[in-house]
């Protein structure tokens, strides 16, 4: 078509013209411009697919040239100009009078959304469950992406803390097997102490002494090791500090109240300079708290001076009991495990310490999980009331409850993978949750009892009681079943599982007649077409472009059309191309633009000839040619017809 310049107005827009002549590239041009919807094109069916169509036309009429679309508008009175590239692929943006910057299709979606339905797309809302969803949630799109922006992030917290969860419960998995240990040898070394004869009271009294001097070089160990923590945990956030000082942003001078701000930012960097020199004097306190001399070395050295006594003293009993040489070297061995042992309970008590309470956090985590998934089901469902308000109650509109369920069947399949779970079973467990009256929250419970249930290491055992089974069992899977599930399962496909957001799905329900309905698909094209544009020219919202409407509608509804069209128009812009006059004149179209071929005969280039408003002679000129075959054409029929 050459280049193309075209001020469209702000209520309707009709563009005409003959077949071939650039209606629908003008339209293509426009939605490719604006990125509109991606570009999923399945190559099975690449004729039939509109994406690919689309990509066809900007391979061959824009790319060879390295042509651009500028799209200019308004939002909110605020000019934006999105660039399009078809050599290079780049997408830009400029806003107001800055300059054009790199920015992503998704960004533009987001940012300058348009309703835009090509020739027949219409009709095939009804049997594409993707246009569906896409004419539900256009509307609420923004809405959709920031609860789904939330699920994605919390889906990073709750991966982070199941971390420090599996290794909190590995932790008090491993200190309740360890202080079994630890009794078994305390028991033991006091067995053979108690055994130990010829020995003098006060050499007894040296041996007996040992579980106590072992308990309290502990906790003196214990504590150096904590104050060795604080101390880095201190110089980690001196140097966050700095950071935070270097990024300190400015005052720029074209702000109002510079002064006061100016002064407010110095008020700022004195309270943190403050907080700097707090930390810098804690950390230098620590400091010269560890060397020679200090009171905490005093006592420390004190205390090492003790303990080694106490060792020569417990050496010298231990080499005089020579008569008791084997019994001695057996509780020099026990004392060695038990103080190794006990030393292992204490570094992991102070692990579980830091780690706080993970599983408290996974609750809440959980529920707010859920919270989300259920935010995201409540603006569905909004949406479909509005939707079947908004079609005068010719559609029902509905959510159906968690119908995202299907999309755990391929993940069940791949964590239970190689447990000869028969895949009935999976489906059959799936179905049976989706008929219970709230599914979110029966998957939500069945997640807990195989999380509770599975093993922590595969060394673990797993032996689920009837009560931690409850649910699984209720719903189909027998104990051998479940033992199969719980033989495969790790905590990284359970997380898999758990993170797999279970959505609702909406669906439509055509009004045959007065309260009967029957499903949306079974209606015919122009009664799906008909209820769908009906809903859109009711809404208010972004601009609504339709290439050939009257394709997809029954010629005794076009003048309702019409109707809605005049008052869609001052809520909303509509653009659309067309062959009905129906539409454009009494539609009372604000601009009409004329396509026409570049030469006569020669029907591969078409042009914008004219464009103007209807009362404009040359435009209601065309309108007659194009739309009626002429003023001849039109008044000959209006004779048949007996007007």
């Amino acid at each position: 078509m050459g280049p193309i310049e075209l001020e469209l107005n702000s209520q309707y827009n009709a563009i005409i013209g003959g077949r071939g002549t650039g209606k629908s590239t003008i339209l293509e041009y426009l939605r490719w411009g604006l990125c509109d919807q991606q570009q999923d094109i399945d190559m099975l069916d690449e004729i039939s697919s509109r994406a690919a169509r689309q990509q066809r036309l900007i391979d061959q009429t824009l790319k060879p040239f390295g042509s651009q679309v500028d799209v200019h508008l308004l939002v909110n009175g605020v000019s934006h100009v999105v660039r399009r590239n078809a050599g290079t692929g780049d997408v830009q943006l400029r806003i107001s009078t800055g300059e054009f910057e790199r920015i992503s299709e998704a960004d533009v979606r987001a940012l300058v959304p348009i309703h835009a339905y090509s020739q027949k797309q219409l009709s095939s809302i009804a049997v594409k469950l993707e246009e569906l969803t896409r004419f539900v949630t256009a509307p609420i799109q923004d809405a959709l992406r920031e609860i789904d922006a939330q699920i994605e992030a919390l889906a990073g917290k709750i991966r982070q803390n199941h971390v420090s969860l599996r290794r909190h419960r590995l932790l008090a998995s491993n200190i309740a097997r360890d202080e079994l240990t630890l009794a078994s040898l305390s028991s033991q070394t006091t067995s053979l102490r108690a055994s130990l004869e010829d020995v003098s009271d006060e050499d007894r009294e040296i041996l007996s002494q040992r579980p106590a001097y072992d308990a309290a070089n502990d906790l003196m160990a214990s504590w150096q090791r904590r104050l060795e923590e604080v101390a880095e945990v201190s110089g980690r956030f001196s140097g966050e500090l700095d950071d935070l000082v270097l990024n300190l942003p400015g005052v720029l001078d074209d702000l109002p109240y510079s002064g006061g701000l100016r002064a407010t930012a110095t008020e700022v960097g004195v309270l943190i300079d403050a907080m700097r020199k707090s930390t810098s004097d804690a950390i230098i306190a620590f400091q010269s708290g560890r060397v020679p001399g200090s009171p905490f070395q005093v006592l420390v050295d004190a205390w090492d001076a003790e303990q080694q006594a106490y060792e020569a003293r417990y050496a010298a009993v231990q080499a005089a009991s020579s008569a008791h040489k084997t019994k001695i070297a057996q509780l020099r061995d026990l004392e060695r495990r038990h103080a190794e042992v006990r030393g292992m309970i204490t570094e992991q008590r102070e692990e579980l310490a830091r780690l706080g309470d993970p599983l408290a956090r996974h609750r809440q985590l959980r529920e707010d999980w859920l919270a989300l998934l259920r935010r995201r089901s409540e603006h569905l469902e909004a949406r479909c009331h509005e939707i079947t308000e908004l079609s005068d109650g010719v559609i029902r509109a509905g959510v159906k409850q968690a119908d995202g369920l299907s999309a755990l069947r391929p993940r069940i399949r791949a964590a239970v993978a190689g447990s000869n779970l028969r895949t009935g079973k999976i489906d059959g467990l799936i179905e049976t949750i989706g008929k219970t009256g709230n599914p979110l929250l029966v998957w939500e419970t069945i997640l807990g009892e195989l999380e509770s249930s599975m093993r922590l290491t595969p060394e673990s055992d797993v032996t689920p009681t009837p009560g931690a089974i409850a649910l699984l069992s209720a719903y189909g899977l027998t104990t051998a079943d479940i033992s199969k599930v719980l033989d495969r399962l790790t905590p990284d496909s359970w997380l898999d599982l758990a993170l797999t957001p279970i959505t609702d799905q909406a669906y439509f329900e055509f009004m045959a007649k007065k309260g009967e309905y029957i499903d949306f698909s079974a209606a015919s094209p122009g009664q799906q077409a008909t209820a769908l544009l009906r809903i859109l020219l009711n809404q208010e919202g972004q601009p609504l472009i339709i290439d050939q409407p009257e394709d997809d509608l029954d010629s005794p509804i076009i003048q309702e059309i019409v109707s809605k069209i005049w008052a869609a128009k001052g809520k909303r812009q509509l653009i659309f191309a067309s062959h009905n006059a129906n539409l454009v004149v009494n539609g009372d179209a604000e601009l009409v633009i004329c396509c026409d071929h570049r030469a006569m005969g020669d029907y591969s280039g078409g042009r914008v000839k004219l464009e103007g408003a209807i009362d404009m002679p040359p435009v209601r000129t065309e309108i007659t040619q194009i739309m009626e075959g002429g003023e001849r054409a039109f008044k000959l029929r209006k004779d048949k017809y007996g007007f």
